[in-house]
């Protein structure tokens, strides 16, 4: 229903930093039902925002296993979750990047956009945070 509405209104972010949220929350909690259920919404939102298929998973696992393991050794456990949803729009941006300059495709996608996304999810997830 999210992504019915996402489309009519462009304002509304894709809630990538969200998904990989519940991505590594479920990765941990090891249930492996929920977990394929979170990459078979990863495969609908590639699908619908037209992104290379494997690029969130592959993303994600970058994410998961090598850079939010490594910020935890630093004991930010209060902005881990902002940092998340940060490193989510760069790391996505970053691929992009990549992937248009080996196709040599144009990249039809403004850093202000995936700025303005990793705000409102920020603030969205601050929001979870301080409810809980």
């Amino acid at each position: 229903m999210y992504e019915c509405l996402a489309s009519m209104f462009v304002y509304l972010p894709p809630l990538l930093g969200v998904l990989f949220l519940l991505f590594r929350h479920y990765d941990q909690k090891e249930d492996f039902w929920q977990f394929c259920i979170i990459i078979a919404i990863m495969f609908v939102v590639e699908i619908f925002y037209d992104m290379p298929l494997w690029l969130l998973f592959v993303l994600f696992v970058v994410l998961r296993y090598i850079v939010i393991a490594w910020l935890t050794h630093f004991n930010v456990k209060y902005i881990i979750h902002i940092a998340q949803v940060i490193l989510t729009y760069i790391g996505l941006y970053v691929a992009l990047v990549c992937i248009s300059i080996i196709t040599h495709a144009t990249l039809d996608l403004n850093p202000i956009v995936l700025v303005y996304y990793c705000l409102f999810e920020i603030i969205l997830v601050s929001i979870y945070e301080y409810t809980i």
